[in-house]
């Protein structure tokens, strides 16, 4: 059935390259011992998916956990797109010569600039998949 409808899998190094190519993703991790999404704005740098948290409650709640991040780009027709999730460790960005290569990026949406902790998350497992029509 999914071939048909053209949905292939994606090596590790073509997720990473596709996350590169978006700025906002889904943060999973736990809260309150629920299940929670958060979204985020983020970079990928040296096989790890960077964000800035600027809630300091999911900046804790994720900081030394394993957590999982997705993020996509679908057609608005539904005609195709991918979708990528990491799973890792996420930790906290503190050595100031990181801190200042990280500030560099790119510019992070929603105006976020000083305000907000770095969170590394390690892409340890990665998966994809790309969606085409069936015609194309």
């Amino acid at each position: 059935m999914y071939e048909r409808a053209g949905v292939n899998e994606l090596s590790y190094r073509e997720c990473l390259r596709l996350l590169g190519t978006v700025s906002l993703g889904r943060l999973v991790h736990s809260a309150h011992a629920l299940p929670a999404v958060r979204l985020v704005p983020f970079a990928v740098r040296e096989s790890a998916v960077i964000m800035r948290v600027v809630d300091s409650d999911v900046a804790k709640a994720v900081r030394d956990a394993v957590v999982a991040f997705q993020a996509d780009d679908v057609l608005a027709d539904l005609g195709g797109g991918w979708s990528v999730t990491v799973v890792g460790h996420a930790t906290a960005v503190k050595d100031a010569a990181e801190l200042a290569k990280l500030a560099g990026l790119r510019p992070w949406p929603w105006g976020i600039k000083k305000d907000g902790e770095y969170v590394r998350i390690a892409a340890e497992v990665v998966s994809g998949t790309r969606v085409t029509s069936e015609g194309g």
